[in-house]
């Protein structure tokens, strides 16, 4: 069986062999690798546009995560992360960011200098409460709150007028009448037949 080392070469090696005129470059699959660290190759390379670390046994991010300025994607979900370093907010050209299965219980308010994001998961966290300034996230058009410890998110969820897929657990409440663009309200455990749910506003619900 290869080394750690030796996949997270075969890694790098398979990036670097995409051509520019492939719709995969830019993408940097580290998932299922169990790294506690992410391998320092990573800072040398040019042009990361998605960068996959699912399933590995992260418990922290580096100072230089904020390097990746051309990042689009960055995809955390399982890791062991509880919290966040300030250059991550620094990645200005995001625009999906994957949070969840981890045990996060704070989001930092940096989280609205994020302008262009436009997908948030951070379904099962240990999140209690929300910043207010994720009401800044004017882009936002899917965020998701799943399986955390909030008893009511922020008022300023109401700002969020890209926001077309809201996912939450049952028993939390938004205040849905300011998000115009919202058609797609999902509640882990309600049936799309449920008639609690505000058709009438044109919203599309199904169990989870």
């Amino acid at each position: 069986m290869a080394s750690l080392k030796e996949r997270i070469r075969e890694r790098v090696k398979q990036y670097l062999a995409v051509s520019k005129d492939d719709p995969e470059y830019g993408y940097l699959d580290l998932g299922r690798l169990f790294l506690r660290e992410i391998p320092s190759e990573v800072w040398g390379l040019e042009g990361v546009r998605a960068l996959c670390l699912r399933f590995n046994n992260l418990s922290s991010l580096p100072a230089e995560i904020g390097q990746l300025q051309t990042l689009q994607e960055l995809d955390l979900h399982w890791n062991d992360l509880s919290t966040l370093p300030v250059e991550i907010w620094q990645l200005k050209a995001l625009q999906e960011l994957d949070l969840s299965e981890n045990q996060l219980s704070i989001l930092p308010p940096e989280i609205g200098l994020l302008s262009a994001l436009q997908s948030l998961d951070l379904d099962g966290n240990d999140l209690s409460s929300l910043p207010v300034e994720i009401g800044e996230l004017q882009a936002l058009q899917v965020l998701s709150l799943r399986n955390n410890q909030l008893s009511m998110p922020p008022a300023e969820i109401g700002q969020l007028h890209a926001l077309r897929m809201l996912r939450l657990s049952i028993g939390k409440m938004v205040p849905i009448d300011g998000l115009p663009n919202l058609t797609h309200l999902l509640i882990e455990g309600v049936r799309s037949s449920n008639k609690k749910l505000p058709s009438k506003l044109g919203f599309k619900s199904q169990e989870l």
